[in-house]
């Protein structure tokens, strides 16, 4: 069997001025036309030549291909260092500052505009240097609240008001408590709404009998490092929040979720009223 020869073998018939597209440009609207057509014949099951094939082509083909592109595709690194550099020459600087499209950022890329942005403005495009003055006043302020925010978190005011907007309280487990307290008369309120904080955390029971006791109703996902698949910190684990509170002169008693759900109402006020003896 002969070896096939290309037709176009050595012919140049679309190479430079022959070529149609010669010194021409697809529009915008062309090209977003051309994309959409596209989309349209993969969604309907089209498929790539090539998908799923192997050894299309020997390594010998694909050593002269590789050849062939060598230098086609100049690489720039785009790096703040290399923007930085670019800069500062004048000539950069002047092309920047009155371009009037994207097309002066084919400095860094082959096509001037970058893929998925085809057809799309940037956010920023119209905006006067007034306007550009008040979003840089508005990232300054929200730049101030993120650590204006953990020094109010200490606020027990503060903290009432983020807590009630953002968890919905009492929990499941806490209300089975509130009913074993209000069932056998113990001297605990709930303020797991916020009524109470200290330091930041606001527990979930508090004795209103004068004296300083805490309860708090614990969970596995949010208090216990070993069962828990996120980091806990250490002042939400048992013996951080026991410490925690130790500052202020509060004794906590912690009763895990896990244990309540496998005790009797009656067991649930024996384990208060030994915590209460201590």
């Amino acid at each position: 069997m002969s070896k096939h020869t290309p037709w176009n073998k050595g012919k140049h018939v679309f190479a430079g001025e022959n070529n149609p597209m010669y010194g021409r440009h697809h529009s915008l609207e062309t090209k977003r036309k051309m994309s959409e057509t596209l989309k349209n014949q993969y969604k309907n099951g089209r498929k790539v030549w090539s998908k799923g094939k192997h050894g299309v082509y020997s390594e010998e083909a694909r050593r002269k291909m590789s050849r062939a592109k060598k230098g086609s595709h100049p690489k720039v690194p785009f790096t703040s260092e290399h923007l930085k550099e670019l800069w500062t020459t004048p000539e950069f600087r002047a092309k920047m500052e009155n371009r009037k499209s994207t097309k002066g950022l084919h400095i860094w890329h082959k096509h001037p505009h970058p893929r998925g942005m085809l057809g799309k403005n940037a956010w920023n495009k119209g905006l006067i240097k007034e306007t550009d003055a008040k979003i840089a006043k508005v990232a300054k302020k929200l730049s101030e609240g993120a650590s204006s925010f953990f020094r109010l978190r200490k606020d027990p005011e503060f903290m009432k008001h983020c807590l009630k907007a953002l968890l919905k309280r009492p929990t499941k487990p806490e209300k089975r408590l509130i009913n074993v307290i209000q069932k056998y008369g113990l001297p605990y309120d709930y303020v797991g709404d916020g009524k109470v904080i200290i330091e930041g955390k606001c527990p979930d029971f508090i004795n209103n009998n004068g004296a300083k006791r805490i309860i708090e109703v614990f969970g596995d996902v949010y208090h216990n490092p070993d069962k828990s698949f996120i980091e806990i910190s250490y002042q939400r684990t048992e013996q951080g929040r026991k410490e925690l509170f130790a500052k202020y002169g509060f004794e906590t008693l912690i009763l895990w979720d896990s244990r309540i759900n496998q005790m009797s109402d009656s067991e649930i006020a024996e384990a208060i009223r030994e915590f209460e003896e201590q």
